[in-house]
C-alpha cells in the first residue's frame, strides 16, 4: 500500500470509494454531509485529501482536511472555536475489506502534519460519531483530546480537538 494527496485526476475513484463506503456502512447516520461542492474537495485552498492504495492502484481508504472557513463554521461554533481559525477533518472511509490496518490512523496522521502547515489555523476538529468506535479510536491514538460536553446531554457528535 502507499499513501498519497489526491488530486482532480482522483475525482471518480474518490467517487467509487465514497460509494462504496457510504452503502456498507453500519449505521448511515455516521456519514456527514459537507455543503462544499465535490469538485472542490480538491481544490488547495478549500481541501486536502489523502488517500491510501493498494500497489494495483486501487483507492482503498481516504480522508480529507477541511480549511475553508464556512465548512468548519457549523461545527466549530458547536464547540466555542473560530471557523477561521479552525480546520475540519472529515470523510475518512476505508473499504470494508481493508479496515482494521491501520489505514484510518495513517491518513488521519498525514492530514494533521498537513494542519500543522497552515498558519492560519489555531484549532484542529474531528468530529465524530460516539458510535463510530474506530474514529474514537483513531483520534485518541493520535493525542486528541475530547471537547467536554454536558453529560446528561450526550451530544450526537463528538469532537475531538488537536491545537495546532
Amino acid at each position: 500500500m502507499y499513501y498519497r494527496e489526491l488530486g482532480r485526476q482522483d475525482m471518480i475513484t474518490f467517487k467509487v470509494l465514497k460509494g462504496a463506503v457510504v452503502g456498507s456502512m453500519p449505521r448511515r447516520s455516521w456519514w456527514k454531509p459537507v455543503s462544499t461542492n465535490e469538485m472542490q474537495f480538491f481544490s488547495q485552498i478549500w481541501t486536502h485529501f489523502q488517500g491510501c492504495f493498494t500497489t494495483n492502484g486501487q483507492l482503498i481508504g481516504a480522508a480529507g482536511l477541511f480549511l475553508n472557513p464556512a465548512e468548519c463554521a457549523h461545527d466549530a461554533y458547536a464547540v466555542g472555536l473560530d471557523p477561521e481559525t479552525t480546520a475540519i477533518i472529515g470523510h475518512c472511509m476505508v473499504l470494508s475489506s481493508f479496515r482494521g490496518r491501520g489505514i484510518s490512523l495513517k491518513l488521519v496522521d498525514a492530514l494533521m502534519l498537513r494542519a500543522q502547515m497552515t498558519t492560519e489555523k489555531k484549532d484542529l476538529l474531528l468530529p465524530t460519531s460516539p458510535d463510530n468506535l474506530a474514529m474514537v479510536r483513531c483520534a485518541k491514538k493520535l493525542g486528541m483530546k475530547t471537547v467536554p460536553y454536558d453529560p446528561d446531554h450526550p451530544p450526537k457528535t463528538i469532537y475531538f480537538k488537536f491545537p495546532l
